[in-house]
């Protein structure tokens, strides 16, 4: 719990850090939920190829009650990685999988909303990869307003920013762009935030 909140608040070297220091101490042990969580902090880094390669190393996780939360955390997170890398149809089947697991999965289990969340803002954001904004600003919006994390916050300022600027409202844009400079820590959202306000003021 304390190295998620590390993620949570965007301090993601750190999480790193704390990561791949359990996974050198496992030696040659598998510890497949490591690996799957320090694939988040990679995503959160900006290198989707890097955990890539780290989700399609790990082992299937069993079809059952007990491999629910490792399933829908590796499809969740190969979505991701697959939209980052441009694979929008590979991104679109994993999204689809989630769904279908998530509905499938037992009715009490932990972070269902959080699994939720991540499967309707993958949705919204692959239409918006595909060019499709119709619905973008209100949906992230909406987003926002129940943000639970920094983390969340900041990706959805981000999302927000690309509707507003798709928009033709660069004003907005800015304003969304630069509470990520000022609030993303170590995530990626934070550089491409830097180039996307450079853009705008030299429009």
């Amino acid at each position: 719990n304390k190295l998620i909140l590390l993620l949570n608040e965007c301090r993601v070297k750190e999480y790193i850090d704390a990561y791949e220091k359990l996974l050198a101490r496992a030696g040659k042990k598998p510890y497949p939920l490591l690996k799957l969580n320090l694939s988040a902090g990679y995503i959160e880094q900006g290198h989707p190829k890097q955990a890539l390669e780290l989700l399609e190393s790990l082992p299937a996780f069993p079809e059952n009650r007990s491999g629910a939360a490792g399933r829908l955390c590796r499809n969740g997170n190969l979505a991701v990685c697959h939209r980052r890398l441009g694979n929008l149809d590979a991104a679109e089947r994993l999204t689809e999988l989630l769904r279908a697991e998530l509905e499938d999965a037992p009715a009490k289990l932990p972070q269902r909303e959080d699994f939720v969340r991540q499967c309707d803002e993958e949705t919204m954001l692959l239409s918006m990869a595909r060019g499709n904004f119709e619905g973008a600003a209100a949906f992230f919006e909406k987003q926002l307003a129940a943000s639970p994390t920094l983390r969340s916050r900041v990706a959805d300022h981000y999302a927000l920013a690309w509707a507003s600027t798709q928009a033709g409202d660069p004003a907005k844009a800015k304003e969304h762009l630069e509470y990520v400079a000022a609030h993303g820590g170590d995530t990626w959202y934070v550089p491409a935030a830097r180039e996307r306000l450079r853009k705008l003021r030299m429009k």
